[in-house]
Formats: C-alpha cells, structure tokens, sequence
C-alpha cells in the first residue's frame, strides 16, 4: 500500500526518506507497526516548492512544535519514513502563496510658515489735561499661516498566506487550512502603524494554532 499526495498535479510518495532534519518520534525503528495500545493515527510532513515540486520533510518550525506539543495528541505517531501497516496514514502538505495590494490613503497634511517683518514709527499722545507726550517705537511683526491640505498616499499591503493541506493514504484530501500574515508600507502612517501591530498580535503562535487545528480536522474523522 502507497500513500500518495496529488498537489498540483504532482504525485508524492509518502514512503520516500524525508529531506532535513530527522524527528526522532518513533521508538519503533523505520517501519513500526502499531500495537493495540500504540497509536492508531501516524502524521508525515512534506513541503510544496514554488514550482509545485512536493519534498517530504519537517519544517524546523514543526520539529520544535512537535517536540513541545505531541504528548497532547497520544492517538498521533507523527513518522518520517514508510507506511505504517494498520494505522491510519496521513500526509500534510506545507505551502506558502504571497501577493500584494495597493490603494491609496486620504492623508490630512498641516503646513506652517512663519514670517517676521521689522516695524518702526513715532507719535504723540496727549493728555486730557493738555499734556503731550512724544513717542518712538521699534520692533518686529511675526506672521503665522497655517495651510491644511488632503493628499492622496499610496500604500502597499503585501500578504503572504501558509496553508497545510492533509491528504490521507489514498491521495484524498481531508483538511485545508490556511492563516495569512499581512504588512502594510506607506499610506497614513497612524493608520499603517496600527494595521501591523493587529496583524502581528494575531500571528502570535499562528503556526502552532494551524497544526492543532489539522490534527483536529484529521482526529475527527
């Protein structure tokens, strides 16, 4: 029995060795067969090239999450290698799709120009009581103009998206999901500045919550 993935018309073989860095989640050896009271669900990983080319392997990023979060799954043999006879195989496919967005930002812009202009001259008051006083004066004449405009800001929004596609043993697919990270440059710099904190807050472990929610699609089952 194959496990294959059809990913962009692509066919991948499960039981070929995975590329990077080796998980060592299997106590078993390189073809373990599940006990009555082993697992009973065996995970594989594998990335998808820009070019559509699929290549089993385990992101970093994955290792570490496996390594802090299996024992939450004790159903789940997450394996690198061949089939496991009996169990149920499942292969998520890793892969990442950017694009960008432009527009334009109304920005409200406040200019100020200052001027200062000599003045001089001289007088005379007099008094209701007849006095009569005689005056000189000198100085400078400061002018303030204040012009508000609205202007047109362009703006850049690039986003970049990772979905895990899971695919059972017979090339099926049983999950799809997906969590997109976005930047903004340009634009209203208040309104940019905010944009990327809420999406940085929202990515906070974005990666992890994405495996959780595969194995929960795949659990289900």
């Amino acid at each position: 029995m194959k496990l294959v993935a059809l990913v962009v018309g692509v066919v991948v073989p499960v039981a070929l060795a995975a590329q990077g860095k080796v998980l060592e989640t299997n106590p078993r050896g390189s073809n373990p067969s599940p006990s009555t009271e082993g697992p009973q669900i065996v995970v594989s990983f594998a990335v998808a090239s820009s070019n559509g080319s699929v290549y089993p392997s385990i992101p970093d990023w994955t290792a570490n999450w496996i390594r802090k979060n299996a024992k939450k799954y004790p159903s789940i043999l997450f394996h690198k290698g061949d089939l496991v006879q009996g169990a149920k195989n499942y292969l998520v496919v890793f892969s990442t799709s950017e694009r960008d967005l432009t527009g334009f930002d109304a920005v409200v812009k406040t200019n100020t120009v200052s001027s200062a202009t000599p003045v001089s001259g001289s007088g005379t008051i007099t008094s209701n009581y007849g006095y009569t006083w005689n005056y000189t004066f000198q100085g400078i004449a400061e002018t303030t103009t204040t012009t508000t405009t609205r202007e047109n800001v362009p703006y850049t929004i690039r986003s970049k998206t990772l979905y895990a596609t899971t695919y059972d043993e017979h090339g099926a697919t049983v999950s799809q999901r997906n969590h997109s990270y976005a930047t903004k440059q340009g634009g209203d710099p208040w309104n940019s500045a905010g944009y990327n904190l809420g999406n940085a807050i929202r990515s906070i472990n974005a990666r992890g919550r994405l495996i959780d929610a595969v194995l929960m699609d795949i659990t289900r089952r």
